[in-house]
Order: structure tokens, then C-alpha cells, then sequence
């Protein structure tokens, strides 16, 4: 795990990233998001979580954050999926990229501005028979990727040295 310190005045761009994002899904009439989750509210609260996630895993990877481009990878060259507490595991679906890293970024309120990194995989070894899902009985089937299956985050820049060419196109 990699304890990412933010400033606070990368929090609060991060914040005003998450109410474009949810002025954009109110403006287009979507009440869930891609996978079917409800967007409460204005949803900024997911939103928000996101965008300081992939906020922490740009810094790490030192690389620009394009905040509102539709389409484009979370941090350049790794998809973020943000967490509120550790315990929780990385979420992916089935149409998410197999060839891009996907980063477990925790979020927790009470400890911001820092966010904890705590591992990654690459899309294609997190969807596992074994990870499939539904561990709230909704019907909204994922694949939730055990902590322990994650890769430590030191190795990720070595992982992106070598196959960076791979990543990007």
C-alpha cells in the first residue's frame, strides 16, 4: 500500500470535477450510471470518490488527470476504481478493458487528504470465474476482486515501463 498525500487544494478540484460530472448525467437525464448503479441525488458522493481517486493514482504515476474527457483512462494509463474503507474490493465489469491496470484506490473521509493506493490488477486477471458476484442480491453481478489478489503498487510503474506502448493506444 502507498499512502498518496493530496493537497487540499487538489480535494476541492477534485470536488468540482465530481459536480461537473453530476451536472453532465443530470443535463443527459441519467438516473443510474453505466452498470446500472442509482445515482442518488445529484450523485456527487460517487462522483466525488472517484474523482479524488483518480486524482491520487495520477499523482503517483505522475501523469496529467483529464478530468472530463469522456472515454479516456481514469489516470493516463491505469483505470481507478475508488473504495470509501479497505475492506471493500475492487469492482470491475465485464466490458471494462482486459489489457489496462486497474487501480484500488481507498478513500476515507477521515483521513484526507490522504488516499491510500492499496494494489492493482490487470482488467483480464481480476474477471475470474472466481470473482463473480452479487454480493448484495440485487441482481448487479460484478466481478469483486479479493484484496488478496491485488499486486503490490511498487510494481505497477515497472508493469506500465513495460508494456506502456500496449496501454496507451
Amino acid at each position: 500500500m502507498i499512502a498518496i498525500s493530496l493537497t487540499w487544494r487538489e480535494v476541492h478540484l477534485a470536488g468540482v470535477v465530481a459536480v461537473a460530472r453530476s451536472v453532465d448525467n443530470l443535463a443527459r437525464g441519467w438516473k443510474t450510471d453505466t452498470h446500472g448503479l442509482v445515482l442518488d441525488g445529484m450523485g456527487n458522493d460517487i462522483h466525488w470518490l472517484g474523482t479524488v481517486g483518480e486524482m491520487a493514482v495520477a499523482k503517483h504515476l505522475n501523469r496529467y488527470w483529464v478530468t472530463l474527457e469522456p472515454g479516456t483512462v481514469d489516470a493516463g494509463v491505469a483505470e481507478v476504481r475508488a473504495v470509501a474503507t479497505a475492506q471493500r474490493r475492487l469492482l470491475l465489469h465485464p466490458d471494462d478493458r482486459d489489457d489496462l491496470p486497474f487501480v484500488k484506490a481507498v478513500v476515507d473521509r477521515t483521513k484526507l487528504p490522504v488516499v491510500t493506493l492499496a494494489g492493482w490488477i490487470l482488467g483480464r486477471d481480476g474477471k475470474q470465474v472466481k470473482f463473480w458476484r452479487d454480493p448484495t442480491g440485487a441482481g448487479r453481478y460484478a466481478f469483486f476482486v479479493d484484496n488478496d489478489a491485488l499486486q503490490p503498487m511498487s510494481d505497477l510503474r515497472a508493469w506500465l515501463e513495460k508494456h506502456h506502448s500496449e496501454v496507451v493506444g
